[in-house]
């Protein structure tokens, strides 16, 4: 009695906990390596727009949505690594993404045309649509100088 419940212990030890194991230190590895991978990349993002001096705002909000996306990979893959089916995960991601998608089309649009409408783009550069408003003595030079400040923001030269 004590060998066979020895060796149904030992096929259940076989049969099911070894591979449990193995899959979730697998899903260990994928997390650790996952998240190590999301640091590393956010590094170079936060580099990369102090180089390019973008806007604090921008740049806290662009590196909040890319780690949010990147863990939320991390996270399906590790389910997947466990054995979780994940095609579903994949398409709510989809759905998600069409739905922000058209959520921010107008607001992107708008913005768009704002800035458009405040700049007119040239072969000699940005110059500022919007007359300044101001005394007649200083006119020209607050004109010249606002296009000056846009030009450098823009990158333009």
């Amino acid at each position: 009695m004590h060998q066979e419940l020895t060796s149904q212990v030992e096929g259940i030890v076989r049969l099911y906990l070894i591979p449990m194991a193995w899959k979730v230190s697998g899903g260990i590895a994928v997390w650790l390596i996952g998240n190590y991978a999301i640091k590393f990349l956010r590094g170079g993002l936060r580099r990369t727009m102090r180089l390019r001096h973008i806007d604090v705002t921008l740049a806290r909000y662009l590196d909040t949505s890319t780690t949010v996306v990147l863990q939320l990979l991390v996270l399906i893959a590790v389910l997947g690594v466990l054995g979780v089916e994940t095609t579903s995960f994949a398409a709510l991601l989809a759905a998600a993404g069409i739905a922000i998608g058209a959520a921010w089309s107008g607001l992107l649009s708008n913005f768009a045309a704002g800035l458009f409408l405040i700049l007119t783009i040239t072969p000699a550069g940005c110059t500022l649509a919007v007359r300044p408003c101001c005394h007649n003595d200083h006119y020209w030079q607050v004109y010249f100088d606002t296009n000056r400040v846009i030009g450098q923001m823009l990158a333009v030269r």
